[in-house]
């Protein structure tokens, strides 16, 4: 009587067994990878249009927003120039005169955000914004 094998052996069990292990590493890694790399598209985005919300309020206004008495314009939390590029007609960016007194859109923010805008890994965007047009940043 001829005796059949069915089944597998330990060994090829154990093969297997590791070749997933090992696909399985290589794929997480790979997609943290991916998502990194899609937060730092995401912040560049966000830059980008930050950029160019600025530049469309000088366009508009013919000055960069910000208090006109300094020589740049600091917000840590970003929630002021959020707010103002963003519509609101009543944040004054620590000068007397509305920011944005029109209510013009340039950037598409949270309109009377509270929180500012934070990055893609939960940090808040610092931003200096030169309003004398010098050329320069003086952080104190």
């Amino acid at each position: 009587m001829k005796r059949v094998d069915c089944g597998f052996s330990l060994v090829e069990l154990l093969v297997v067994i590791s070749i997933i292990g090992l696909l399985a590493g290589l794929s997480s890694v790979a997609v943290s990878r991916a998502m990194e790399s899609g937060k730092r598209a995401k912040a560049k985005g966000e830059a980008s249009a930050l950029v160019s919300a600025v530049k469309a309020y000088k366009q508009e206004y013919g000055r960069f927003p910000g208090d006109l008495t300094q020589s740049n314009f600091y917000d840590d939390t970003f929630k002021d120039l959020v707010s103002v590029l963003s519509g609101d007609s009543t944040n004054t960016l620590s000068g007397s005169q509305p920011a944005n007194p029109k209510g013009v859109r340039f950037f598409e923010g949270a309109k009377g955000s509270t929180n500012g805008l934070p990055d893609p890994w939960g940090n808040q965007y610092r931003v200096w914004v030169d309003t004398g047009e010098t050329g320069t940043i003086t952080y104190t």
